[in-house]
């Protein structure tokens, strides 16, 4: 990401109270103001050219070192403007002071502040800073011969504090591993095609089970990771509600310990993504407005770009299970607006995923042309690691044109998305019927020969209550009813 990418993140991230705290405090700095007019071009979110825009209200500046100064302003602005530190940054904050103490001599002060903060470590389940601290308090009492330590008993209790505190770090990291190698097979993958291609998946459950069996520790971290892999198996297993469950169960799990999280939202950012896309695709989107309200309320304090993505994906998405198209069209255009003229901030897949959406609302409202705009700024990038995301992409980009009769655009880029298919080992039954209707459409000469072959492509598709391996992508691509409606289209 560019230093100005960077630097309209971070902006488009600042809260209002954060915004008039730096408005005050950037009046009483000396320096010229070139870096206000900077500001508020950026803040403003209008200008198509922003180093343009800058240079013709600036002519004397330079914009390279404008935009690195006031990242760095803006930077230090938020670390002064914190009145309440989290308890990691305490943490932080604290080992450097009890360095600085020992460094100058104060040996007893430093011993009283390590209690102090690895009182806190353990309230705050910070078991890695509560093995710093001890690892640091036995390399002092030993460098100042043991002064502080009354007898061997006290000796052996504290490596023994610091072993248990080793082996529940390496216990985590195990949980850890296990999910994020199963969520990347997901990203990866997608769901299973079969019960067979389920047992692929025993390498993990088995040893996640291992794990979870003969549990020695209790964390709020051991017990997410435990059901994030649940819920994340039940989803590539097609089994929704069995997923849908599992996360209800860790939404109880995050509003016990919300003082753990509540400094990193995007954990629980992603936790509500999570059941979203669950309901939508147990056909539960009444459900959804509970959700996405917990989000719009955890956005009045952290205004994360990545928040409004997933509401808008989550209101997109129910405007199509509804088929309330013209209602999408207005979260595009207008509500989300702003949104959509700053996806360049977000990461790959996120992008991907509202340009997907708002592409599946143009093209079930006819207008083929704005939903191949949108594709084509995504087609074009480098695929993200979410492959199960980037076929669905490559589907749409194919209907539009079929809607579009550029049959000169289909017949070169089929090929090019059933070689996907294939080296990716996504290769559907969907697909394949989908596959056969684009390529023998070319060749229907009449309606009553595109007729039949859309009947014969529904009777290979299933319902997503009967194909539950399938259930995302049916739901997501409605395709059963964009064929039946080339039933009835003349």
């Amino acid at each position: 990401m560019s230093n100005l990418s960077s630097l309209s993140q971070l902006i488009h991230a600042l809260s209002k109270a954060e915004k008039r705290s730096f408005s005050q405090y950037a009046a009483l700095q000396q320096r010229g103001k070139s870096y206000l007019s900077l500001y508020e071009i950026i803040r403003k979110g209008k200008s198509a050219d922003i180093e343009r825009d800058f240079m013709l209200a600036n002519p004397d500046s330079d914009f390279v070192s404008t935009v690195q100064y006031l990242r760095t302003l803006l930077i230090k602005t938020l670390l002064t403007l914190r009145n309440e530190q989290a308890d990691e940054e305490l943490l932080l904050n604290g080992i450097l002071e009890i360095k600085l103490l020992f460094r100058k001599g104060l040996i007893d002060d430093a011993f009283k502040l390590i209690t102090k903060y690895k009182a806190l470590a353990r309230k705050a389940e910070k078991f890695d800073y509560c093995m710093l601290l001890e690892k640091m308090e036995l390399q002092h009492q030993n460098w100042h011969q043991f002064d502080g330590i009354p007898d061997e008993g006290q000796l052996v209790k504290l490596q023994s504090h610091l072993r248990r505190n080793i082996q529940y770090e390496l216990n985590l990291a195990d949980h850890s591993a296990l999910f994020e190698l199963l969520y990347f097979r997901y990203l990866q993958n997608g769901n299973v095609l079969s019960d067979k291609d389920k047992d692929h998946l025993n390498d993990l459950v088995v040893t996640e089970m291992n794990l979870s069996g003969n549990q020695r520790f209790e964390s709020f971290d051991l017990n997410r990771n435990h059901l994030l892999f649940q819920s994340v198996y039940f989803m590539m297993t097609g089994d929704h509600r069995s997923s849908l469950r599992t996360y209800y169960e860790l939404d109880k799990l995050f509003g016990q310990y919300a003082h753990l999280w509540q400094d990193e939202p995007i954990v629980y950012i992603n936790h509500i993504r999570g059941i979203l896309n669950n309901l939508f695709n147990t056909q539960q989107v009444s459900e959804m407005d509970y959700f996405t309200g917990k989000l719009r309320v955890l956005s009045q304090k952290n205004p994360q770009l990545i928040i409004d993505q997933v509401i808008c994906v989550a209101e997109l998405k129910k405007s199509l299970m509804l088929r309330q198209f013209e209602k999408g069209i207005i979260l595009i255009e207008k509500e989300f607006a702003q949104l959509f003229s700053h996806t360049d901030l977000l990461v790959a897949s996120d992008k991907a995923e509202l340009s997907l959406f708002a592409g599946l609302i143009y093209f079930h409202s006819k207008q083929y042309r704005k939903s191949a705009v949108l594709l084509r700024k995504i087609i074009y990038l480098e695929p993200t690691k979410n492959n199960w995301l980037w076929k669905m992409i490559k589907w749409l980009n194919l209907l539009v044109h079929i809607e579009l009769n550029d049959y000169d655009y289909l017949q070169n880029e089929t090929g090019s998305v059933e070689r996907l298919l294939k080296k990716q080992s996504i290769y559907y039954p969907t697909d394949k019927a989908l596959m056969h209707y684009v390529k023998r459409l070319p060749l229907c000469m009449n309606r009553k020969a595109k007729v039949s072959l859309a009947k014969e492509c529904l009777t290979h598709i299933e319902s997503p209550e009967k194909n539950r391996y399938e259930i995302q992508f049916l739901n997501t691509m409605n395709i059963q009813f964009w064929l039946s409606h080339k039933l009835t289209t003349k």
